[in-house]
């Protein structure tokens, strides 16, 4: 028999959840951030940015003094590099063409860190 339901009030929060797998992988010469869900089972990786510079996906997890750590009970924050390209050569007016890059960096800093 299954448990009995509890009573729930309006508007309360409700928290979900799903794991998720992010990782940097290669498809038609380009690199791509690409993303799966664990929690359905699904077996292949989709991809969510890109593409990317070969080093375009860089993650350091540290310490709330900014000290890296590879320990997850110490992480506070991850800092991250995305390196984006262009998806094929473009030039402008008086230039010629070529693929061109930007980067961009941030910090993420994780719920309930000290």
């Amino acid at each position: 028999m299954p448990p009995a339901a509890l009573p729930i009030a309006r508007e309360t929060p409700v928290r979900a959840f799903e794991v998720m797998q992010l990782r940097l992988y290669t498809s038609g010469g380009q690199y791509w951030v690409g993303s799966r869900s664990v929690s359905a089972g699904e077996a292949q990786v989709q991809p969510a940015l890109g593409p990317l510079a070969s080093d375009g996906l860089r993650l350091v997890f540290a310490r709330a003094d900014g000290a890296t750590t590879a320990n997850p009970a110490e992480v506070a924050f991850i800092r991250f590099t995305l390196k984006g390209l262009t998806d094929g050569a473009i030039g402008s007016t008086g230039s010629r063409l070529a693929v061109l890059g930007d980067s961009i960096t941030g910090d993420v800093e994780l719920r309930n860190a000290e």
